[in-house]
């Protein structure tokens, strides 16, 4: 078992951007005791999302990497519009002209 210091842990406490990404993304799912739910949190999680997919798609070859593409400008899209409280229109149409037949 690692002793971390009560400096670090105050930093981790500090830091709700990462707590949030913690519980959403590693613990399982249990009823809230309260709202967490914050612009600022869905986009530090869905930022972590982007940059988790862009990371694995280095990884992937072949046929495999152009199908991760899509996956890739989806997240990129969301992430684009979870910087705001409510959905730029313009943004959205822009986003959706730029799609082509199977998300291509």
């Amino acid at each position: 078992m690692v002793n971390s210091s009560p400096s670090a842990d105050s930093d981790v406490a500090e830091d709700k951007a990462l707590q949030y990404k913690i519980t959403h993304v590693f613990c399982p799912l249990q009823l809230p005791d309260g709202d967490d739910h914050s612009l600022s949190n869905d986009h530090a999680l869905s930022e972590v999302a982007y940059a988790s997919a862009c990371a694995y798609a280095e990884h992937v070859s072949g046929s495999q990497k152009s199908q991760w593409q899509h996956i890739v400008k989806m997240l990129h899209n969301f992430n684009d519009t979870i910087n705001f409280e409510a959905l730029d229109e313009s943004l959205v149409i822009s986003q959706l002209l730029s799609m082509g037949e199977g998300g291509k």
